[in-house]
């Protein structure tokens, strides 16, 4: 009865241990996931907000080049 109980409980210290392993793989996958996916959002902010800054620059220089021929037209 003893060899039983005592099969049962390697069996199930194995299962407990397979399974820790398990979910720290699950764990640390689901870490460098979050991670990655993080980065590309912040990637993604960043450039839009080049991209906003680069839009605004252009029409800057877009009302500057107007002015221009319009005071050039004008004179």
């Amino acid at each position: 009865m003893i060899a039983l109980y005592s099969g049962i409980y390697r069996v199930a210290l194995d299962l407990h241990r397979r399974s820790e392993e398990k979910r720290r793989k699950q764990e640390t996958s689901l870490a460098t996931m979050a991670q990655k996916t993080v980065s590309h959002m912040g990637t993604a902010v960043i450039g839009m907000t080049r991209s906003a800054q680069l839009d605004a620059q252009i029409m800057l220089q877009q009302q500057v080049l107007a002015r221009r021929i319009h005071d050039d037209h004008n004179a």
